[in-house]
């Protein structure tokens, strides 16, 4: 019984009281969605990444890969983005690079 009131305390009740402050600020005030999005995209979702890596089992080592995996997959997206760009149905007609 300790172990389920422990999760409830330390992983169920930090996301119940995260969710019932976001509906009762958007009940005070509409809020722009989009801005939050971003806001927990660019700013939260690393702040956690960080938060969590010390607290791994893994080494050092367990940074590096992250990293590498980081700067290799966006160097990836980049370069299908940059290939892809104007043949896509999202290729603006105005677009310099796609005459």
């Amino acid at each position: 019984m300790s172990g389920y009131l422990n999760t409830m305390a330390e992983v169920s009740l930090p996301i119940l009281l995260a969710v019932l402050g976001g509906a009762w600020l958007d009940r005070r005030r509409r809020l722009d969605t989009r801005s939050l999005a971003e806001v927990s995209l660019y700013l939260l979702a690393p702040s956690l990444v960080l938060f969590a890596l010390p607290e791994g089992s893994g080494g050092g080592w367990e940074i590096g890969a992250i990293a590498a995996f980081t700067f290799l997959n966006t160097g990836l997206m980049w370069l299908v983005g940059e290939g892809r760009g104007c043949g896509s149905a999202w290729a603006g007609q105005g677009d310099r690079r796609c005459r």
